[in-house]
């Protein structure tokens, strides 16, 4: 695979969590959204990859995405990453969230905190995007 599934302007799949990430952003909700992600690919906790995200923002996160990458056989691309973080951050956030959910299962935000669960899913399912209308 040469990068993410999931367009990174992909917010209209996951309303809900693009609206909570764009509220919270600047109160380290991305921070913590970002770090239960990483978490689930590790099936370890969350605060441990919550810490290097929010101490310096666009470093940890770029570190965090590349787990992602890691994980899934992407090629690795730091400081696009980093900078993707420095200036996109909602958008990042939200396609790591995407990518994730879509290959591991399903993530709820109300269980977000329980990176171990695997048994909730969005509600509604998030709608398809007709890609000719991007």
């Amino acid at each position: 695979m040469e990068g993410f599934a999931e367009p990174l302007l992909g917010c209209s799949k996951t309303p809900g969590l693009f609206c909570c990430i764009l509220t919270f952003a600047f109160l380290g909700a991305p921070c913590c959204v970002q770090a239960n992600i990483v978490a689930r690919l590790k099936k370890k906790n969350w605060v441990k990859y919550c810490i290097p995200a929010c101490l310096c923002l666009c470093v940890g996160a770029a570190y965090n995405r590349n787990q992602i990458r890691k994980k899934y056989s992407m090629p690795k691309q730091p400081l696009q990453d980093c900078f993707l973080h420095m200036f996109c951050l909602v958008c990042a956030v939200n396609q790591e969230f995407l990518e994730v959910h879509k290959k591991e299962g399903s993530m709820s935000l109300a269980r977000f905190l329980q990176p171990g669960s695997n048994n909730s899913s969005f509600s509604p399912p998030a709608p398809e995007v007709d890609q000719r209308l991007l």
